[in-house]
């Protein structure tokens, strides 16, 4: 770990205080002298983060991401090196991430449309530019303090692939590896199946872990049904089954959509949308 101290320099940026830590590094929140705004650096200081042919890699995705200029992804301002850990310069953000709400319960049906619209809409502008975020979960969705949606974290995932792959690697249960045929990447929980064989992710590959486990389609659905008791099938077709189901939070009935293989979590590649703007559209 390289825990800065507040009025570190890292290339002309001034440490004010920690922001959090993770498995992938730790975020400060920094000052910009030039700019007189703060900004949220993010240092990247896992295992293996150093080696020059990842840094390289991590280099170039943070570059294309920084290309990103659209209300629901997080802005890269800059990308740089520090005693060999490189680290990111990202717009500051005030609020909690997907995660952290969810641990106080699920939201509201409505909350979740908007939410999956957001993530939905951030994915496409990516997908427009040929970036594929790989480790779409919870911990990479924030909801700022203003209510808008920001995904987080495009092109980092790609740093932590190793240059070959091994069957120890494939029995971890984080998987934070390639995008190369044959080697493993993304969250074991959120990983499409062809991430689980080891191929190459695609934009479909974000739209798996979008209409999956507790990202933001499925909340459509209270995650997997979450609190909602299924009392039947009222039918069928488009994006997937409407469930008649009782809401005991408020003692009464509500039909439930659930986004199904039709459009978003197929484990067939070839029967999902293309990309998240189909996803969207389905929403908006």
């Amino acid at each position: 770990m390289v825990t800065l101290a507040g009025g570190a320099q890292l290339g002309p940026y001034e440490v004010v205080g920690v922001i959090g830590a993770g498995g992938m590094g730790e975020v400060y929140r920094a000052r910009d002298p030039r700019l007189s705004r703060e900004v949220a650096l993010k240092l990247i200081t896992a295992d293996g983060a150093s080696s020059p042919e990842r840094l390289s890699r991590f280099e170039t995705e943070a570059r294309a991401a920084a290309q990103l200029a659209h209300p629901n992804v997080v802005t890269v301002f800059d990308v740089g090196n520090h005693d060999g850990h490189p680290y990111l310069v990202l717009e500051l953000l005030e609020g909690e991430t997907q995660r952290e709400i969810l641990l106080s319960g699920l939201p509201p049906l409505r909350q979740a449309v908007t939410w999956a619209l957001g993530i939905s809409r951030g994915l496409a502008a990516a997908h427009d530019r040929g970036i594929v975020h790989r480790d779409l979960k919870p911990e990479n969705v924030f909801l700022t303090s203003e209510g808008r949606v920001k995904v987080l974290d495009f092109g980092l995932a790609k740093l932590s692939e190793p240059l070959v792959s091994s069957a120890a690697d494939r029995e971890s249960p984080t998987a934070t590896r390639g995008t190369s045929p044959g080697v493993l990447l993304g969250t074991v929980g959120y990983m499409s199946p062809e991430q689980v064989k080891g191929e190459t992710p695609d934009a479909r590959t974000d739209v798996f872990a979008l209409g999956s486990g507790e990202a933001p389609m499925s909340l459509l659905a209270g995650g997997h049904l979450g609190p909602y008791e299924v009392v039947d099938l009222l039918g069928a077709g488009g994006m997937g089954e409407v469930y008649r189901a009782r809401d005991p939070r408020l003692s009464r009935e509500v039909a439930v959509k659930l986004i199904t293989a039709d459009g978003a979590s197929s484990p067939e590649r070839l029967s999902r949308f293309e990309t998240a703007a189909r996803a969207a559209a389905q929403l908006a």
